[in-house]
């Protein structure tokens, strides 16, 4: 049959003339081009012939393989079961093909993965019947067994930034038998309080949704204080080069004080981010990457008391290099373009560095502009960046060397980066990993070491 990767297999045939003849290398090739005609649909499809007939007397093997696909078998209707609760237009979104298509066990196999980590299922069987085909198209059945719709969550932890923090998450994952969802969550720690509320509509497939976000917040680490009340509304679907990406209005009402400054302001913000993030272990990985880019921006046109332009992307990279090392790295950058002077940016919205995930040997959120008493303001750009170099010492533990360097300024052509570096232990329990670093100050003329603790996986 004239189709592609059966081409491929077979330009791909390893059993050219003047190679040696090995048997494993022979089945092998023929397992790839079973394998590839099921992919394309054909599951009728074998061999009609395959010998080896071999020459002793000139030490040579002549190959014959002829391979019949048979007809080609398409998808038939899918039939769902066992989940009454959730209409057929929302369980469809997790479908990895459809009807017409050209049938695929790896389609199956994708669509069972989608359901199982759509977080509501405890149990997904999914059943084909050649047999059962009409017109050579193949009927799915996808039999579902409902978890729980409603979940708690209650979480604590501790960092060196926060120190104990508490958390309690509530989710109820079926609303109005549409397969809405509502969450609401409770943050607390030593520099931030939060409350915050979610309603979200699925879209015509899995990665295609509508939300609303109503956020409640107070942050009061050393160097300010911003209370922030916030709504936004966000249409996340796959954008640029397929990658994730959300339209968002968001509205945030802020009243922050930080030195001598102070603001307390109306924002009216339209803006555009893209995000994905994977790694290969949810508490231990050992390679994986995330970012987020976002551009949002206003205007005195839209009520807002001041119009701004502003960029940020913050991304992490995690890389095996082999004999059990590491390779983390982090990146931050942020600009923020004014029709104003800097002072009138809300503080909510401008940047500081130092902490955990920032520039280690610094407290939290301790660098960025300052006013004429020496008092950190924060700065309408940054950028930070960290290196780290992790050795694993078994299953459990692991040590570590970092170096740091970033900041938050007002101007690109007055930068000036703090840097920290230093040693860290890792222990890795089942629910993450505890980490302790020891960092010191580079550069400055009194260099002092600060100790960070932290528990969790924070890429």
């Amino acid at each position: 049959k004239n189709e592609e990767d059966l081409r491929l297999e077979e330009e791909r045939f390893p059993l050219s003339p003047g190679v040696v003849l090995r048997h494993e290398a022979y089945e092998e090739a023929k397992r790839r081009i079973h394998d590839a005609a099921i992919r394309r649909g054909y599951l009728d499809g074998r061999f009609q012939t395959q010998e080896i007939r071999v020459n002793t007397e000139e030490m040579s093997a002549d190959i014959d393989l002829r391979y019949e696909t048979g007809a080609r078998y398409f998808f038939g209707k899918t039939n769902f079961s066992g989940a009454p609760g959730y209409p057929r237009v929302f369980l469809e979104r997790f479908v990895a093909y459809r009807e017409g298509e050209a049938f695929s066990y790896e389609q199956l196999a994708r669509t069972q993965r989608n359901l199982t980590l759509a977080d509501r299922f405890v149990d997904v069987r999914i059943e084909t019947d050649k047999e059962q085909a009409r017109d050579y198209r193949v009927p799915v059945e996808i039999n579902l067994r409902p978890g729980p719709e409603k979940r708690l969550k209650i979480g604590a932890g501790y960092g060196t930034d926060t120190g104990p923090r508490f958390s309690v998450n509530y989710r109820d994952k079926n609303i109005v038998d549409a397969g809405h969802y509502w969450d609401a969550g409770v943050n607390v720690s030593k520099v931030l309080q939060g409350l915050a509320l979610g309603y979200t509509v699925p879209g015509k497939d899995m990665r295609t949704f509508t939300s609303l976000g109503v956020n409640l917040k107070r942050d009061n680490p050393d160097t300010y204080d911003t209370k922030e009340f916030s709504l936004e509304l966000q249409y996340v679907r796959p954008y640029i080069l397929d990658k994730t990406g959300a339209v968002f209005l968001q509205l945030l009402r802020e009243d922050s004080d930080a030195g001598n400054a102070r603001t307390n302001t109306f924002s009216l913000m339209p803006g555009f981010r893209l995000f994905d993030r994977w790694y290969d272990h949810p508490t231990r990985p050992t390679r994986g990457y995330s970012y987020l880019a976002e551009v949002r921006g206003t205007h005195q046109c839209l009520g807002s008391y001041t119009g701004f332009v502003q960029g940020t992307f913050n991304a992490s990279g995690l890389y095996p290099l082999g004999g059990g090392f590491l390779l983390l790295g982090r990146i931050k950058v942020g600009a923020t373009g004014q029709n104003e002077d800097a002072r009138d940016l809300p503080i909510a919205l401008r940047y500081f560095a130092g902490g955990d995930s920032s520039v280690r040997g610094y407290a939290y959120q301790s660098l960025g502009t300052k006013d004429d008493r020496g008092e950190v303001v924060g700065g309408k750009h940054t950028l930070v960046g960290s290196a780290e170099m992790e050795k694993s010492l078994g299953k459990s533990w692991g040590v570590a060397a970092f170096y740091d360097a970033g900041n938050a300024f007002n101007s690109f052509r007055d930068t000036e980066l703090a840097q920290g570096a230093g040693l860290g232990v890792r222990y890795y329990t089942p629910v993450g990993p505890i980490k302790v670093d020891l960092a010191r100050q580079i550069g400055t003329p009194e260099p002092m070491f600060r100790l960070h603790l932290g528990f969790g996986f924070t890429l």
